[in-house]
């Protein structure tokens, strides 16, 4: 599962919270300029802003994007 943010700030406080939310999950962190990753390097959640796709080890195969994300619309 990949979720993508409009900006850095927002993936952190959507990583935090989805690591609330889901304890048992390892959430990973990938943004422009941060990478957090659980120690195994497989998180089964990868939040980020669009750098998330082009990380390495995220095996990408769909992305859909919301036009209001798209364009970073309330």
């Amino acid at each position: 599962v990949v979720v993508i943010a409009p900006t850095s700030p927002l993936a952190g406080q959507l990583a935090v919270q989805l690591r609330t939310w889901f304890p048992d999950l390892p959430v990973g962190l990938v943004t422009g300029t941060l990478t957090e990753l659980p120690e195994d390097n497989r998180p089964a959640i990868w939040v980020g802003t669009t750098a998330v796709l082009n990380h390495p080890l995220a095996n990408v195969g769909v992305v859909m994007v919301d036009e209001q994300h798209r364009f970073s619309r309330a």
